[in-house]
């Protein structure tokens, strides 16, 4: 089986961090840029509210800011807020037909069922042309999805496989939760020696995570339960 595991959608760039946030909020003023910087920094902090109003406001400031609306939609997301999700990334895309992050978003929304009827192909159309541009997310998303359909039209390890390794590859190995997702696929298809590996490579980059840690300590005492047979 895999691991288990929240799904995780990603904010378009990195954190400004809380200590950032107090910062920006001296310099936001009209600019839309800056307002979405701070939104992304409440948003991380876990401060929805507030993130929401900041995203409102850069796009009051600049309509056809696809970012911007991606990161609210991402927002009321985390608040359960559905259908406003869905019209945020929809609108993203509207503006820009290719952003990856809002494509993947939504990809995410019709895996899961979440505002809309869960429909897995529609899930993959859209991870598929996130992936197309190089998005580790997307073929991370497909990944999980290829390896947890109920659908057997659907399900394919050898391809979850294949876009696990794609996403590891493209984030260069640096994100646990990518290794995570090949360590399942490489368990849920009996490579029990190569799940073990790649769980250590996430441990590597998250030394104090305790799911990790239990995790490869299960696997490694099934390792060693098949060698005493």
């Amino acid at each position: 089986m895999l691991i288990e595991r929240n799904v995780l959608v990603a904010v378009v760039v990195v954190s400004v961090g809380f200590a950032g946030v107090k910062i920006i909020q001296h310099s936001a003023g009209r600019d839309p840029e800056t307002r979405n910087k701070l939104g992304r920094g409440y948003l991380t902090e876990g401060q929805l509210d507030k993130a929401v109003a900041e995203f409102r406001k850069a796009i009051e400031l600049k309509p056809d800011f696809a970012e911007a609306h991606n990161n609210l939609g991402l927002t009321y997301l985390r608040k359960e807020r559905y259908p406003e999700s869905l019209t945020s990334f929809r609108r993203a895309l509207e503006i820009q037909p290719n952003l990856p992050q809002a494509q993947t978003n939504l990809g995410d929304m019709y895996a899961k069922g979440k505002g809309v009827a869960q429909d897995e192909a529609e899930a993959l159309r859209w991870y598929r042309s996130a992936a197309q541009q190089r998005y580790a997310r997307a073929h991370d998303s497909m990944a999980w999805l290829y390896a947890t359909s109920k659908d057997p039209a659907l399900r394919s390890l050898p391809l979850a496989l294949e876009h696990a390794n794609k996403a590891v590859e493209l984030s260069q190995g640096n994100n646990a939760d990518f290794l995570l997702t090949l360590a399942g696929v490489h368990y849920a298809n009996g490579e029990l020696d190569q799940a073990i590996a790649v769980l250590r490579r996430a441990l590597a980059l998250q030394p104090h995570d305790d799911f990790i840690k239990k995790q490869l300590q299960k696997w490694e005492e099934a390792k060693a339960a098949q060698a005493d047979r």
